[in-house]
């Protein structure tokens, strides 16, 4: 549960009118120690670790401030004990571009070509656990060379949400509508398995699955063009970030309260709570890279202003975990898909959320990868979460279409939380130039701002979109 005091927060948060005070570090200080750096970046998933690795190649000190103890966020990785094989079960693949190519190669991970072709899959009822004789795989071919044509008609989406106004119309209405004005029905099943996370992802405005399904994802697609970092270790390249950047990363750390008006000596003064007690870190600006919601999970200890907040206080978002499964009565080398029961009994065939999206294959010799994803505004717990995997996985064994002979049981042997996740507001709010106010936030109180939220849930995208701001931010130091 979230703590929402303001009591609390008010406490901890420090006036912007007032005049700042230097710190004196003394025997008497509250500080275990002080740490001065040129920026502090909040969060060390895909944007604040490359974040960090730019910045420390320009010359430029940093600190990451990370509240588990690795580095990555969601690019998970499960080593099988058995097979010794790696099995990437959040983040899977990443463009085959100049900027992910440059970084694997500064952190000298390899990478290999990842193809999609020939998945043996089969598509289950996961509510019954049965097979659906029923469901009929779209043709996708003739759908996707239309959607590549629609994609064209907007490139300003390729770099985030910088966009016209007026915002074109069909970039706002549901992304459901969007596949029938189009007759892009062909397109459904794709779309659903690489847009997980949205939800029902037919009531999402076309804008937001356009910026996640983009022209990268498409190529990697249709012309298997995608890549897998490690290979198939994307954790190898966190792995290797870690190390270089040794005691600037501060794990199982978090942000107790923030000053972002300097002190006389140019300074910021966030103050961190971490295993070890607390830490004074001065830094000349902040780079946020964590979900920008208005909780004292996330923003409440930035004291964001009534400007920050009036935006930020807009964000809807979905929830979406992923883990990592082993279950022997899944034939080796098949991909158990979800879909709706009987003959079309949804849209397209979709399975509904909340709900599990698939049990696929990985390089690990009977380990898959799993998700679950939720309706917006769901909220449940990640022993829920589990619990539902563990029934999905039960009533696939209790249907009689698997390999029911097995005495092994199936277990879920990585488990990671990817929420709060897609970060959305509604048209009318997209309407009235939301992105506008929300990307002129960049700078402002000496804070800069990456993540997905500025752009979508695509690492490749995001070290592109995080590079520029990097090179804003610097340009900006003294």
């Amino acid at each position: 549960m979230r703590l929402r005091s303001s009591i609390l927060i008010g406490a901890l948060c420090y006036s912007s009118r007032v005049a700042a005070t230097p710190v004196a570090h003394t025997p008497a200080s509250p500080y275990i120690h002080t740490l001065t750096r040129d920026v502090a970046i909040i969060g060390g998933g895909a944007s604040g670790t490359y974040a960090a690795i730019k910045l420390r190649d320009a010359g430029r000190t940093v600190a990451i401030v990370e509240k588990t103890d690795y580095l990555g966020g969601h690019a998970v990785t499960y080593t099988d004990p058995i097979s010794k094989r790696p099995a990437d079960y959040g983040v899977i693949v990443l463009s085959n571009n100049s900027i992910v190519n440059s970084y694997l190669s500064r952190l000298n991970v390899p990478a290999a070509p990842v193809a999609f072709n020939g998945e043996n899959a089969k598509y289950f009822d996961f509510k019954s656990g049965e097979i659906n004789p029923y469901y009929l795989i779209p043709d996708p071919r003739d759908a996707l060379r239309a959607y590549a044509a629609q994609l064209a008609k907007y490139p300003f989406l390729d770099t985030g949400f910088n966009l016209p106004y007026p915002v074109p119309e069909d970039l706002l209405i549901t992304f459901g509508e969007f596949i029938e004005k189009y007759n892009l029905a062909g397109l459904s099943r794709i779309a659903f398995q690489w847009t997980q996370g949205f939800g029902d992802y037919l009531q999402v405005p076309t804008i937001y699955i356009m910026r996640y399904f983009n022209p990268r994802l498409l190529s990697g697609l249709t012309a298997n063009t995608f890549i897998s970092a490690g290979p198939y270790n994307i954790s190898s390249l966190y792995t290797k970030a870690a190390k270089l950047l040794g005691e600037d990363v501060l794990y199982s750390s978090t942000v107790a309260s923030t000053r972002r008006v300097p002190s006389a000596d140019g300074y910021i003064k966030i103050i961190l709570n971490t295993p070890k007690g607390k830490v004074l870190l001065r830094a000349k600006r902040i780079l946020i890279t964590i979900p920008p919601l208005v909780d004292d999970n996330f923003l409440n200890p930035f004291c964001p202003d009534s400007r920050e907040t009036k935006i930020f206080k807009k964000f809807k978002h979905f929830n979406l975990w992923a883990a990592a499964v082993k279950d022997p009565a899944i034939p080796l080398g098949v991909s158990v898909l979800n879909v709706a029961p009987g003959n079309l009994t949804t849209p397209y065939g979709l399975a509904q959320m909340p709900a599990v999206y698939y049990f696929r294959t990985t390089p690990a010799p009977g380990i898959y990868a799993t998700a679950y994803g939720t309706p917006a505004g769901m909220e449940l717990r990640d022993e829920d979460v589990k619990g539902e995997i563990q029934a999905a996985m039960q009533r696939l064994r209790s249907g009689g279409d698997l390999n029911t002979t097995t005495t092994e049981p199936a277990n879920i042997v990585a488990f990671n939380s990817h929420s709060p996740y897609e970060l959305t507001v509604s048209p009318k709010e997209i309407k009235a130039g939301f992105y506008k106010d929300l990307y002129a936030l960049q700078g402002y109180q000496n804070t800069w701002w990456s993540g997905a939220a500025f752009l979508a849930h695509d690492s490749s995208g995001l070290w592109q979109f995080t590079s520029d701001i990097v090179d804003r931010l610097v340009a900006g130091l003294r």
